[in-house]
């Protein structure tokens, strides 16, 4: 079987690898989205599904070395089902899922692929042990699907801005040149140029790589995919404290999950997700930029203190708390490569590394009905008297 793929083209599936896709927990990705804002509450094109990366990163993992050879099947395997643990709306609700089970995504795909149809088929084959292990980041080998640089976030990065309408034309990276590169060398996972005079192609395609992500992020981060996503947040905020969000919510698909917002959960829930379908997204008051060095920690939930602060806000101005959203945090562009990459005659080249922010953030998103100049002035009062009074945490992300 052949299935058609936006980044790698053709992808050929066998008999083995069909039976994966068919089990439920592999068809579950095709109803979760690759974005942690639903397609439908997003001013972009449709994004990608879960799937769809799930299918691109195990493909990845067929061009691996032949050092990872007596494990190929189970690292593609590990690719497959990696993201089988993501709740709804991805990361804009695991600090639920972390809140209601203890457990991240990751450790939540344990739960989910334990005595499953997944599972029974993998077994029949390969180590279904070690491919739980690698889907954590555990062992030897974690660091292909779960490090800093590895070939989940090599396909998630270029497939969310290509399926997004960001990337378009000539693609900044190649993710199957950088996974080619990967070796295991001393006992760690590294990254190899093998012929004389080729040293800087990784190095090119790491620092395609890292503009892809700013480009991505600055799409993300910008207000009006931030304004809805900070919606959904607050609507799944209150859906929490009235009791609405069990641990069957998790396992839900997207669309069952804004169904179930929209028809079960408390009425402020309801109200968000009612203006999110008709894309009613919220306008940005206020917006704040501190040194992460001027702030001292807050002893809490920074999550909880994002809810707090907005009860307050609303107070302050006497409107619905569902009309008012404060967000605190970092971007989350950043994040550190820790794999070696080797030349030719095996020394040590330098990798580029991006650039971490020392910037945090305190923006305030209200109803448009509710904004005036006004209220604006009020708003930045609230803030800078925040900024007085209360301890907040500098290293906080949405």
């Amino acid at each position: 079987m052949k299935i058609s793929d936006r980044l790698y083209g053709q992808i050929d599936v066998n008999g083995r690898e069909l039976k994966l896709l068919q089990t439920r927990q592999i068809a579950h990705l095709r109803n979760l989205s690759l974005s942690v804002v639903p397609p439908a509450f997003v001013a972009a094109s449709t994004c990608a599904t879960k799937f769809e990366h799930s299918l691109g990163v195990a493909y990845l993992a067929r061009l691996l070395a032949d050092d990872f050879e007596e494990i190929s099947f189970e690292i593609f395997c590990a690719c497959l089902a990696h993201d089988c643990g993501t709740p709804p709306f991805s990361h804009t609700s695991e600090h639920l899922l972390y809140e209601v089970t203890g457990k991240n995504h990751e450790e939540f795909a344990i739960d989910v692929l334990q005595n499953s149809e997944f599972g029974d088929e993998v077994t029949k084959h390969g180590d279904f042990s070690l491919v739980l292990d690698l889907i954590i980041g555990k062992g030897t080998f974690g660091k292909l699907i779960n490090g800093t640089i590895d070939l989940d976030n090599l396909d998630n990065s270029l497939r969310y801005g290509v399926s997004q309408g960001l990337i378009r034309g000539r693609l900044p990276y190649s993710p199957e040149k950088i996974a080619r590169a990967f070796r295991f060398r001393g006992g760690k996972i590294c990254l190899v140029n093998e012929l004389d005079g080729l040293t800087q192609v990784i190095n090119r395609e790491i620092l395609g790589w890292i503009s892809c992500r700013e480009q991505i992020y600055q799409f993300a981060y910008g207000p009006v995919n931030l304004a809805a996503g900070l919606m959904l947040f607050r609507a799944l905020d209150f859906a929490f404290r009235a009791g609405d969000i069990r641990p069957s919510f998790f396992k839900l698909t997207e669309a069952e999950a804004i169904l179930y917002l929209l028809k079960e959960a408390a009425w402020k829930s309801r109200r968000l997700i009612e203006k999110l379908n008709c894309w009613r997204f919220y306008r940005l008051a206020h917006n704040r930029v501190v040194d992460k060095s001027n702030l001292t920690h807050y002893l809490g939930s920074v999550r909880q203190l994002r809810g707090e602060l907005a009860d307050q806000l609303a107070k302050v101005l006497n409107v619905k708390d569902e009309e008012v959203i404060v967000y605190l945090g970092s971007g989350r562009t950043y994040k550190q490569i820790d794999l070696k990459l080797l030349g030719y005659n095996g020394e040590a080249i330098p990798l580029p590394q991006m650039k971490k922010s020392t910037d945090f953030v305190i923006q305030v998103y209200l109803d448009p009905d509710i904004v005036t100049e006004q209220v604006k002035n009020t708003v930045a009062g609230f803030v800078e008297e925040i900024l007085q009074q209360k301890a907040l945490l500098a290293n906080a992300y949405y």
